[in-house]
């Protein structure tokens, strides 16, 4: 068998901890892969959660940021779970490393802001192949109950949808930027 893919947790929030532990859990179950680190913009935050994923087999590191990750060459891959205006940022030094990354959704905070993240994955075949983004709720049984609904006519229709790097579908207006501190926190300013 080949050796396990070394992957990182960057941001490690709510999601980003549920995550590593997924990675941890996949790694038990199977081998394939092994959580190596964790890295967040808040350093206090990426020790503090090292220590907590890490166990008597296998130490996790804790990094500042994703450039420290980088720089010190541990991970193979990497799931991305910062703050949406991160991600871009996150993401870029990653890919940019040859680093494979798994991108929690949204691809940015803005739609102009994802129209040029997208252009700039686009714009080479290596960077083109190196992000996934995280829809994962696709397949729960209620958007899928919901969807059988639409399709069959028996809760009403779309009304509008965005395409990546198209137009909205209905005279309505996405906004072009939202405000990057939503929950009040005074080091996100």
């Amino acid at each position: 068998m080949a050796d396990p893919v070394a992957v990182a947790a960057v941001g490690v929030g709510r999601i980003g901890v549920f995550r590593a532990r997924h990675v941890q859990e996949v790694a038990q179950e199977t081998g394939a892969c092994r959580l190596v680190a964790v890295a967040d913009r808040h350093a206090d935050t990426a020790k503090r959660v090292a220590g907590e994923l890490s166990n008597s087999q296998e130490e996790v590191l804790a990094f500042g940021s994703p450039e420290a990750l980088v720089e010190a060459n541990v991970p193979d891959a990497a799931v991305v779970a910062s703050r949406t205006i991160d991600h871009r940022r996150d993401t870029a030094a990653l890919v940019e490393a040859g680093i494979r990354v798994l991108l929690e959704k949204p691809l940015g905070d803005s739609l102009a802001e994802a129209r040029e993240f997208g252009a700039w994955l686009d714009g080479d075949e290596r960077r083109s192949q190196a992000v996934m983004m995280a829809s994962q709720r696709r397949y729960d049984a209620p958007l899928l109950r919901s969807k059988a609904l639409l399709d069959n006519g028996v809760i009403g229709s779309v009304q509008g949808r965005v395409r990546p790097g198209g137009p909205r579908t209905t005279a309505g207006r996405l906004p072009e930027q939202r405000p990057a501190d939503r929950h009040g926190c005074t080091q996100c300013r």
